[in-house]
């Protein structure tokens, strides 16, 4: 059942990532179902209690967002199931996930931001450019990994980089500022000297094929060492936070970070969570409560 459900997940190119969770989530709720009621778990077994049940056993050793993670899970395959014609009736329908208090996404402060630049100058003109590219432009790790020699356009006095398969296929040109506009050319110049080979990529490897989405969170996992918790999609959230901060419209950060409607329209919904108040803010608020 599980197995069947997975090759559904990949013929219908859901990501590797997700499919892994749904698979660990679903081995996690089979092992549960058959210590519970001494049954295999199959589909038809399934009922809305032993759903809700094991919601309730989750809550009582793991964080919501988990326990979010595995219902996901059990919704997505009692719906894939009706939808099969192998249930008629899905038991998952009225279980609710754990309310959550949405938080802030993580970003970087000033001072973490200059030290990710730092660490990257160190390690040279790719490392340096991918920075910021994802930091001071808000490109996603795919979208660097996929930007071609011909997506940049940079002139004595602006530049900009074409996105053309954003997430959800979505095309958007960003505009560099200096620091990342000088970052970039300082790679364009030494990259054809760095590497023999021919290719359209703008980070490419020794094969001419362009760079993988891991090499990037390699360098993340390296600059963690010094700049605990970081990851490359931290450096996007720095990205819209700072712009927020700035002062600059929720529309405008919203066409700047690829995060667009259907039709083409600027989604504010989702850059809205960049307005929330960080760890670090809350903090500040609460602390001038302080009588001493």
């Amino acid at each position: 059942m599980i197995n069947e459900f997975v090759y559904y997940l990949r013929e219908t190119d859901h990501k590797e990532g997700t499919i892994k969770a749904y698979r660990g989530a679903l081995n996690q709720f089979s092992k549960w179902f058959e210590g519970a009621t001494d049954k295999t778990l199959t589909l038809d077994e399934i009922t809305p209690a032993d759903i809700a049940a094991y919601k309730r056993h989750l809550m009582e050793k793991s964080k919501p967002a988990t326990v979010n993670k595995h219902i996901s899970a059990i919704k997505a395959l009692c719906s894939w199931a009706v939808t099969e014609g192998h249930l008629k009736i899905n038991p998952a329908t009225e279980v609710k996930q754990v309310n959550l208090q949405r938080q802030a996404p993580k970003w970087l402060d000033r001072k973490e931001q200059h030290k990710v630049i730092r660490l990257a100058e160190k390690d040279g003109p790719r490392n340096l450019a991918v920075v910021m590219l994802m930091m001071k432009a808000g490109l996603r790790v795919d979208e660097v990994c996929n930007l071609r020699v011909s997506d940049v356009n940079i002139s004595e006095r602006k530049g900009s980089v074409t996105v053309a398969y954003g997430k959800g296929d979505k095309w958007r040109s960003v505009p560099l500022n200096n620091g990342t506009r000088k970052a970039v050319v300082k790679y364009l110049e030494v990259r054809d000297g760095i590497l023999d080979t021919d290719s359209p990529w703008l980070f490419k490897t020794q094969k001419a094929k362009k760079m993988q989405p891991r090499t990037v969170q390699h360098i993340m996992e390296k600059y963690s060492k010094e700049i605990p918790g970081l990851t490359a999609h931290k450096l996007r959230h720095t990205f819209c936070h700072e712009l927020v901060k700035a002062g600059v419209s929720l529309d405008q950060v919203a066409v700047l970070a690829g995060h667009m409607t259907a039709d083409g329209r600027p989604n504010v919904s989702t850059t809205v969570i960049y307005t929330r108040p960080g760890e670090e803010d809350l903090r500040e608020a609460v602390s001038r409560l302080d009588w001493e």
